[in-house]
């Protein structure tokens, strides 16, 4: 039998094993179901709705007789010493269940902020969703603290979680709006999500008038090669491959429209994608080999079994021969003024990109995409 005395501050609840009796200053009319789905049995808690004469619990504790049966608190710590001079452990349930379920919610609040992701080879972790997700959780501990005070009787912990979550909730704030952590591949890995929501929307949403609906699938196509350059750009910059400078147009000089209409901007140049119909055109024989920027998309580029490929170039089709065997998964493909890099990634592949294509201006323009390369069935 070991005897064990429990004080309370401010406290109305008292818990006891089931049939023990409680003498002295505690009057204990009625057992309660624990609340909250309390995650272990076998416990007993029993209310104490007034205490004689005025005296509290903290000032005059009861002294309850246990055999063996375990206790739990349920909704308000206490302090335990048994007489036998064995310290017992300091048990704030609440508080860590608080702290557990704020916890629980931040995570599955960055989760959540890319359900509204197009596809997942678009899903890359990014700073400063997480920094979000951390304000929120900090946001929603004052706010539920601040409902349920009644149930967290500790004032100077209280205080201690409504400046600390204040703190927290400053310092994400700061890290979201400076991005001051945020170097050139975290800020592509958190923008390629961004990009996929504008191609999932713009998919997706129930356009009528013809104006918008050109505008959406302009938004469609920029997003898709963006995402499909930032993951180039992630992995080229992640192997030590920095580059010191890139191609600019030359300033601009007073003309006509007609001059305006004939100019070409050259670091706007970008290959866009050919359907089948089109790359027949070019290609003497059906093209088997492909390189597409993302699976939903048609090509950007296609190549057959004879070593001849097709581009399409500011809306011009463009016929290329072939360095290497394009079935082999790297290829050189060129034609006057420009040139068109096949690589597959091999051992580095993932299910976001197998393969990568760099398309190069003999003027100095060169851009490079992540995207999927397959030839025949593949």
């Amino acid at each position: 039998m070991v005897d064990v005395r429990f004080g309370f501050d401010a406290c109305h609840i008292l818990l006891v094993p089931l049939g023990v009796s409680v003498p002295g200053s505690c009057w204990v009319p009625h057992l309660f179901p624990p609340p909250h789905g309390l995650w272990n049995s076998g416990f007993a808690a029993v209310s104490m709705h007034r205490v004689v004469a005025g005296v509290q619990p903290a000032a005059n504790p009861c002294v309850v007789s246990l055999r063996q049966v375990p206790l739990y608190c349920t909704d308000l710590s206490f302090r335990g010493v048994a007489n036998n001079s064995k310290r017992m452990e300091v048990f704030d349930m609440p508080y860590i269940r608080f702290s557990l379920m704020i916890l629980t919610s931040t995570v599955v609040m960055f989760i959540l902020m890319y359900l509204n992701t197009y596809a997942w080879e678009h899903i890359f972790f990014s700073e400063t969703r997480a920094y979000m997700a951390v304000m929120m959780g900090a946001t929603m501990a004052v706010i539920m603290l601040a409902y349920m005070l009644g149930m967290y009787a500790n004032k100077r912990l209280n205080v201690v979680i409504f400046i600390g979550s204040v703190i927290v909730f400053g310092l994400t704030l700061w890290l979201v709006r400076s991005q001051v952590t945020v170097s050139g591949p975290s800020y592509m890995r958190a923008m390629i999500p961004h990009h996929s929501i504008a191609v999932m929307t713009s998919g997706r949403a129930q356009i009528r008038d013809p104006r918008v609906r050109k505008l959406a699938d302009e938004i469609i196509a920029a997003q898709r090669r963006e995402i499909a350059e930032m993951r180039y750009l992630i992995a080229d910059i992640s192997g030590g491959n920095v580059a010191e400078s890139i191609y600019r147009d030359p300033q601009a000089e007073p003309g006509t429209v007609e001059d305006a209409l004939s100019n070409t901007l050259i670091s706007t140049m970008d290959l866009a994608p050919i359907p089948a119909e089109e790359a027949d055109r070019v290609l003497p024989a059906p093209g088997p080999c492909t390189f597409n920027r993302s699976p939903e998309t048609d090509p950007i580029l296609w190549a057959n079994e004879g070593g001849a490929a097709a581009i399409k170039l500011n809306g011009v089709l463009i016929g290329l021969e072939a360095t290497g065997e394009p079935q082999a998964g790297a290829a050189t493909f060129s034609a006057p003024g420009t040139t068109v890099t096949v690589r597959q990634l091999g051992d580095e592949a993932d299910w976001r990109q197998n393969a990568e294509l760099v398309f190069e201006l003999d003027q100095g323009l060169r851009v490079g995409y992540g995207g999927f390369y397959a030839c025949g069935t593949e």
